[in-house]
């Protein structure tokens, strides 16, 4: 028997992993999250939790199911950490080709797999445009934005729960608001 000269290569699926930056007041929730994840989430290359260092004890309880990372909170700068964290999720989750941003207090109702955030390889935004977004709280990102990127962004993309980036993104965003802010 020969073999043809040309034999299709299967693609591998990216890895994709899911993220999740929270902390001891979203416990509750995350007990939820997790076994929505255990129930539903298949395909996935893991699950990294992110939490204070201050918390660690607090989460001894899911270490057998995740990957646990640890990070310093300056006190009075939770929600700002928190979204450094995020920023640098391509740090604490290295083998991940793309990454879901998950929150606690966010559960999986249904079966899901990392297809359910792609297409053609590439990771799927859901988005705004602000022309069209009345709720001008909402305004309030697309100006954060601006000052920390320059950049003046046409569409808000934080309009559903998960999001997924691929990791390229994570350093070119550092890199960016670094030269901007020097931050």
């Amino acid at each position: 028997s020969s073999y043809p000269q040309s034999v299709p290569v299967l693609q591998q699926a990216p890895r994709v992993e899911i993220f999740i930056v929270t902390f001891s007041r979203d416990i509750g929730f995350l007990r939820y999250c997790l076994a929505s994840i255990k129930k539903y989430a298949t395909g996935f290359s893991g699950v990294t939790l992110a939490v204070p260092e201050k918390e660690r004890e607090l989460f001894t309880w899911c270490r057998k199911d995740v990957k646990i990372v640890y990070f310093d909170e300056p006190e009075g700068k939770g929600m700002m950490m928190h979204e450094n964290i995020k920023c640098r999720a391509d740090e604490y989750c290295p083998d991940a080709e793309f990454i879901v941003h998950l929150d606690a207090d966010c559960m999986m109702f249904r079966a899901t797999t990392p297809a359910a955030f792609m297409r053609a390889g590439k990771a799927l935004s859901l988005f705004e445009p602000y022309a069209k977004i009345t709720n001008q709280n909402r305004h309030i990102w697309r100006a954060c934005v601006r000052v920390a990127t320059g950049l003046w962004p046409d569409a808000d993309h934080m309009v559903a729960h998960p999001n997924v980036h691929p990791r390229a993104v994570y350093a070119a965003t550092r890199r960016i608001v670094e030269e901007r802010t020097g931050q």
